[in-house]
């Protein structure tokens, strides 16, 4: 029954720019929650850079492409242990996609569904509506 705002700074390596997640999240929280229904959270992924804006694009998932391996072991005491590890995930370019938005130094905003369906036509977000 609470608001869900997943938000990403895109990067696996230091420096991270936080700040600029962080304000824009504060410039646009009373949007978001304002859109809120029970059956979806939203995913923000910021570049990684220091510009103070960019343009806001809302997007889909990209399918990400994942090259995992489990590693386990057991501790002195018996108990199991299993990790994933790996090379980083690549994604397919697609345009309108969340990875495709960050590639071009855009904000992506991708609303991700509880219960997956053609969501194809709604204009519940809009580039727009943020500032």
């Amino acid at each position: 029954g609470c608001p869900g705002v997943a938000v990403s700074v895109v990067s696996y390596t230091p420096p991270f720019f936080f700040a600029r997640g962080a304000e824009f999240i504060n410039r646009n929280l009373e949007t978001f929650v304002s859109r809120w229904t029970s059956d979806h959270f939203i995913n923000i992924n910021i570049p990684n850079n220091e510009e103070s804006d960019s343009p806001v694009e809302i997007t889909r998932p990209a399918r990400r492409i994942y090259r995992d391996q489990v590693e386990n072991f057991t501790g002195s005491n018996g108990d199991r242990y299993f990790f994933l590890k790996g090379p980083l995930p690549g994604a397919h370019p697609e345009e309108g996609t969340d990875w495709d938005a960050v590639s071009r130094n855009r904000v992506s905003i991708c609303p991700i569904y509880l219960y997956p369906q053609d969501h194809i036509g709604e204009t519940f977000y809009r580039e727009s509506d943020f500032k």
